[in-house]
Parts: C-alpha cells; structure tokens; sequence
C-alpha cells in the first residue's frame, strides 16, 4: 500500500470514436471487452489501482451520461466518488475541477491521473513507478507523469522528450504531439525521447495553484464556490458555471508553460488500445493467423490473416477469404479490409452512422 493521501482518478469520459462500431457515444470502448478476456477497459484499470489504492480513493471522471454505466461495471456503491462533467470542456477544466474537489477534501492529497483505456501488462513497474513519483512529490512542487521506453517509430503516440535521469526521475524539456514517421524514427534512434502515456501525478494543491496562475478565471469560480463543491449544491452551481470555462487541454493551459514538469521513464509493457491493429497484437491469432475476439465457436477453411470482432458470441465460419475485418457491434454489421479500418471513424461520420 502506497501513501494513503493518495487518490486514483481515472478519466472516463472519451467516445473512442476510432473503434467504430465497437465503441460508440453511448457506449464508448472503455465500458467494452476489447480483448476478449471478460474484462473491460475500465475495469482493468480499477483492478490496477485497487492493488494499491484505498478503495474510496479510487475516483473517475466523466461526463453524467456514463455515470450509470460506470457504477454497474464496477459495482460500484459510491456515487461520490464519481466526478461528472455537465457538458465537454477538455481536459483543463475537467482536471482542475478534480483538483478543487479532492483539494477540499484533503489537502495533502496526491493524485494519480489514468486513462481508463489503456493496457499495462507490467503492473509491478507501474506501482513501482508511481511510489517513485509520490515519494518525490512529497517534498517537491513538480507534475510528473510516466514515460513509456518507445521499441519502434509510432506515429500514433505523443512523445516526451527528457533530460538525463537523477535517480529514476528527469526533467521534461517538451511535449510533442503525434510525429510523422520520419520524425517517429529521429526520436526513437535519438534515445531521448518516450511515449506519452497521459498518466500523471501531482499534489492537488500545486495544481490548484497552477490554475490559479494561468486560468484565473476558472480558478476564482472554484473559490469562489468551494462551499459548494462535493455537497448536493454542486450539481446545479455547474450546471450554471461549467459551460462558460474556457474549451481547452490541459497541455496548452499548464503542461506547455510550466517549468516544473519531470517524467519517469518506465518499462511497463504498456499500450494505448485506441486501434483495431493495437488490439489485434494483443491477441492470439488462430489457425491462418485469423485474429477472433468474442466469437462462440470458430471455423475456417482456406481463410487468412483476417479479424473478427462481435460484441456477443456468436459461432463463426470463414471460408476462402482473406484480409478482412468483420465487425459487429451495438446494432451494426461492418465488413471491409483491413487496410480500411483506420477510415471507419470518417466513412461512418460521412454516412451520419455513428
């Protein structure tokens, strides 16, 4: 067990528009067995927290449409610990609203930023990484955030690009958003470059000073209505005040001005599942290297290098095909190659399917 002013907030409000029909707005991917082990996204990442966590310190923020869905995965019997948004503004507001709330109720607390959407094979590493992080941010005013040892040039990956280490912990010197594939190449053989994995960790109080300092405006709302954070008034103080917040990440607000940021660099094993392909490397393949997840009984004859996806079982049989996707999933059939699943997001949108 780490320090237990430590609190767990995994973010759980994206759409997953890139898994299309398997993630959808009413039912995005991280409520969604993407591997077909009988676990959700969501609930790997609370089963992940939860070896090291006070459990009524594992918090989530979202948007109220998935509150409901996320009590039922997780069986959940805490409401408060779920922090709704009343409408999208990025991730600035969101987390600063996170802040504020853990802020008051404890002002020692240390937070633990998760995507709900990730895998990490290596647990071991990433609890050892973030007691790294906590232990420094005990004595220190910094943000850290965990750094993934790229193994080949993704263009699909945020980069992070550091200085030398001081016992396991270096200075971040800039964040880069996705790079084309020349660059991907110059950062992986320049050796100072990780993955953004968009885990962080910080004290709630620095953070809240942060905001203060460089979005005032939403900073002088929060104190201004801190009596009513975290008690039934604050549903309808949001309501009023949260949709006229300035719409913007927190990487432009804080991450890109502020000096103090330092990254842990981590071998965790560790991927972000926003693609058919990263989800189909995690996968065995069968017999052709056919690649099924969900299916109740498979069969195939003459078929090749193909990918099935059903969000209920459901025998399959393939014959004489190759180098398709099949994709079933919330009311919707789609078959196609496979070199066209990274278009699926735009052509659904073109047909208003999504």
């Amino acid at each position: 067990m780490l320090k237990n002013n430590l609190y767990g907030l995994i973010l759980a409000g994206g759409v997953g528009s890139r898994l299309w029909p398997i993630s959808t707005k009413n039912c995005p991917k991280q409520f969604v067995d993407v591997l077909g082990d009988k676990e959700s996204l969501i609930q790997k990442t609370y089963n992940r927290l939860d070896k090291f966590v006070e459990a009524d310190q594992i918090c989530f923020l979202t948007n109220e449409n998935y509150t409901s869905q996320i009590i039922s995965s997780l069986n959940l019997n805490n409401k408060k610990t779920i922090f709704e948004e009343p409408t999208m503004r990025n991730t600035a507001p969101a987390l600063a609203l996170a802040s504020y709330k853990i802020f008051k109720k404890d002002p020692n607390a240390i937070l633990l930023i998760c995507p709900s959407d990730q895998l990490i094979l290596n647990e071991k590493a990433f609890e050892n990484a973030v007691n790294l992080a906590v232990n420094h941010l005990q004595n220190n005013e910094d943000l850290v955030t965990l750094g993934i040892q790229p193994d080949h040039p993704n263009t699909g990956y945020g980069y992070i690009n550091y200085s030398s280490e001081t016992f396991g912990i270096a200075d971040v010197i800039k964040f880069t958003e996705k790079p084309n594939e020349q660059k991907a190449q110059e950062f992986l053989e320049s050796g100072n470059y990780l993955w953004n994995a968009g885990i962080f960790l910080w004290k709630a109080s620095y953070f809240v000073s942060l905001v203060e300092a460089y979005l005032p405006e939403i900073a002088q709302s929060f104190q201004e209505n801190m009596d009513k954070l975290n008690t039934d008034a604050e549903k309808d103080y949001l309501a009023e005040a949260y949709p006229k917040f300035e719409n913007i990440s927190v990487d432009y607000a804080i991450l890109e001005k502020c000096d103090n940021v330092k990254v842990i660099p981590v071998d965790m094993n560790w991927d972000d599942l926003g693609t058919f392909r990263a989800i189909e490397a995690h996968v065995a393949s069968k017999d052709g290297n056919n690649t099924v997840i969900n299916t109740k009984r498979f069969q195939s004859e003459k078929a090749e290098n193909n990918f099935v996806f059903l969000d209920h079982q459901e025998d399959v049989l393939l014959v004489d095909v190759k180098d398709l996707a099949i994709l079933k999933g919330n009311g919707k059939l789609v078959i196609t190659s496979k070199e066209k699943l990274a278009d699926l997001k735009n052509i659904a949108k073109k047909y208003d399917m999504n």
